[in-house]
């Protein structure tokens, strides 16, 4: 029974980042770095299904907008937040550098988010 509401609480957290994500396309912010992310249906409650080689569920979608820098190096992290629930990534872990090109979309899914979906990586507060 644990095990279920686990699994509900995490479907509703990615639908939560899913949608806070698409919410903060649509600020008047500018940042030189636009990040897009989109969770296909059906959904699971367990966060390796998401990250195994040539699943397309999750997406992330990373674009430089700022042209007068050739490159930035960047590096991602991950927070969900819910009612009375964070998991997010440890602060000690650092994922790869991802360079990105001025102009050019890099688009991250299936093992290449391995990292920031293993629970070794993440904590896991309220739950």
């Amino acid at each position: 029974m644990r095990l279920q509401k686990l699994s509900y609480i995490f479907r509703i957290a990615l639908l939560n980042f899913a949608f806070l994500f698409f919410n903060c396309l649509h600020a008047q912010q500018n940042y030189p770095i636009q990040l897009n992310v989109q969770l296909i249906p059906p959904y699971s409650g367990y966060l390796p299904d998401y990250a195994t080689a040539g699943n397309e569920k999750l997406k992330v979608i990373l674009l430089q907008k700022d042209l007068t820098q050739p490159t930035y190096n960047v590096r991602l992290a991950m927070r969900l937040e819910g009612n009375g629930y964070t998991i997010s990534t440890k602060p000690f872990f650092k994922g790869q550098p991802i360079s990105l090109q001025a102009g050019v979309p890099i688009e991250i899914s299936g093992s290449d988010i391995y990292d920031f979906l293993n629970s070794v990586n993440l904590d896991f507060t309220g739950l």
